[in-house]
């Protein structure tokens, strides 16, 4: 990904916090399945765990990407956050079984690459040729009402889906 003007950010920045029980693992895997099962290619950069007196800490990205066709490309973008994290035993069905339980922060974002194999950086003229007409004029409607939309709705589900997962969801 260059710095020739072909990244668009979608500007979706959705956060959700939460305060309980969970397991890590089985969040990850929520993640991974939810994007595999969308056509998203998915990484986890795991960014760093401390510990403290108050408990552990976690910063882990996630990541997913997607073609749409030659040209476009969509990132989803999962930061996961945790805060005062410590392992519980909790009784579930009967038996007792270790969870962890603290603070959790997820903050969605989404952003649209535009040449994502830098066709257009062959020489000056064609990065200009490509910042100014072909971004600003020809695939300038489909970048902000079409890509944009779709990635912008399926951020969305994402994180209602995950909020379900969660057990944050209202019915009726």
């Amino acid at each position: 990904m260059s710095a020739g003007g072909n990244l668009s950010d979608l500007n979706y920045d959705s956060d959700l916090n939460y305060k309980g029980y969970f397991d890590f693992q089985e969040i990850l895997r929520f993640m991974k399945k939810w994007m595999e099962d969308r056509d998203l290619s998915f990484y986890e950069r795991r960014v760093n765990v401390k510990g403290d007196l108050k408990g552990n800490r976690y910063k882990i990205k996630l990541e997913g990407d997607k073609r749409i066709n030659p040209y476009v490309k969509w990132y989803l973008i999962v930061e996961i956050f945790g805060f005062d994290i410590d392992q519980r035993e909790v009784v579930e069905k009967g038996k007792k079984v270790k969870k962890d339980y603290g603070r959790l922060k997820f903050i969605f974002d989404g952003k649209i690459i535009l040449d994502p194999d830098n066709q257009w950086e062959s020489s000056e003229f064609m990065e200009k040729l490509r910042d100014k007409f072909f971004h600003g004029k020809v695939v300038k409607w489909d970048n902000d009402m079409v890509w944009s939309d779709e990635l912008y709705y399926l951020m969305y589900a994402l994180k209602e889906d995950f909020s379900r997962y969660l057990g944050m969801y209202c019915l009726g």
